[in-house]
């Protein structure tokens, strides 16, 4: 019995002296590198909460939220240059209702996610890291700037204006998006 449990014990030092690894005791704990499971959990994170487009846009007017329909996008799981050609804003804005504003009103925007996309980001909505707006007026491009802070002031001028809005995410989402928008300053 004791030749048999030295070849026992000779086998088992033979084999793990041939491994080159240092040899553990056996516990019945799985074993687990903390570094590697942290990363594990963010990936799995990030993944479940990607979107499958852009979230809603939507232009707020004392305080009331409006329609902004979407002309086109371009949304990419990964960082892809987009190209989109902007349509007519008369022609993408044509059934919304005109919305009357006063001079030098302020306009902001709001984005949106709801139902499954909400529950998706747990309650956190990707705000664009770039936002330029297109007002047209006549048929004409009347000016184009780089919205700050959300808002900007409807212009002086009497009339009905035309907006599109070219939404840009380049950072944690890749992608664009172009909404259309109309409003009449009263004289």
């Amino acid at each position: 019995m004791v030749k048999k449990l030295i070849l026992l014990l000779c086998g088992i030092l033979l084999l793990t002296a041939c491994t080159g690894e240092e040899v553990k005791p056996p516990t019945n704990e799985l074993e687990s590198d903390p570094e590697s499971d942290q990363e594990n959990i963010e990936e799995e994170s990030e993944e479940n909460a990607r979107l499958d487009s852009p979230p809603t846009f939507r232009v707020e007017v004392d305080n009331e939220e409006l329609f902004s329909p979407r002309d086109t996008l371009c949304w990419e799981p990964e960082e892809r240059p987009c190209d989109l050609e902007k349509n007519n804003p008369r022609e993408i804005t044509s059934e919304l209702p005109n919305t009357l504003v006063n001079a030098n009103e302020q306009i902001s925007y709001g984005i949106v996610t709801t139902g499954e996309d909400f529950d998706k980001l747990g309650g956190l909505v990707p705000d664009p890291d770039q936002v330029v707006v297109m007002r047209y007026q006549r048929g004409e491009l009347q000016e184009e700037f780089e919205m700050e802070n959300k808002s900007f002031n409807a212009p002086e001028e009497s009339g009905l204006h035309y907006y599109l809005f070219h939404l840009v995410w380049d950072d944690d989402y890749y992608g664009e998006s172009i909404h259309g928008f109309k409003l009449t300053v009263r004289e």
